[in-house]
């Protein structure tokens, strides 16, 4: 129940088992007994974004927040799936972009998955990105529409996200 404050990078853990390997400046935190632990967003901006972690390392050198075994991340109505599960975050609780990434949409009926994705969380309720769609027609004939607009819409008082892409003839 108890949380660690990150105040450079303005995050909060529950991660609670800590090591600190005085050679290289670095602090590996695990949660107890292969517990998962929260990462809670702490800056105003990031609207209470909030996903979930088992192993983190701080580097003491360069501020820089790395987070392990993230599963995924929720974003207003999709969920992001990070590159081999791994996760950045620099000062202001800025997250490095997640490259070649995945993207599902919407989080209830998961229709629309966008692959190889290049994603910027920005808060909780919104992200931009670009990737493809993938999709099938008749006799497995796998096509894909690059997607390089990929945002969060507001229009109707709903999070949804949103794409756009050129299909040629």
């Amino acid at each position: 129940d108890l949380s660690t404050d990150l105040p450079y990078n303005s995050y909060e853990t529950t991660l609670d088992k800590f090591h600190w390997d005085m050679a290289t400046n670095h602090i590996t935190m695990e949660a107890q007994d292969g517990k998962t632990g929260f990462f809670l967003a702490t800056e105003q901006t990031q609207d209470s974004l909030i996903f979930k972690g088992e192993i983190a390392d701080f580097d003491l050198n360069t501020s820089l927040l790395t987070i392990d075994s993230v599963e995924f991340i929720r974003v207003a109505d999709a969920l992001i799936y990070p590159k081999n599960k791994h996760v950045e975050i620099e000062d202001g609780s800025k997250m490095r972009t997640l490259v070649d990434s995945r993207v599902v949409a919407d989080t209830l009926n998961q229709n629309h998955v966008i692959q190889r994705a290049t994603i910027n969380i920005l808060s909780r309720k919104e992200y931009v990105a670009d990737g493809f769609l993938e999709f099938n027609v008749e006799d497995f004939k796998e096509q894909e529409i690059l997607f390089d607009n990929v945002t969060v819409s507001n229009s109707t008082g709903n999070l949804i996200t949103v794409g756009s892409g050129s299909v040629s003839d």
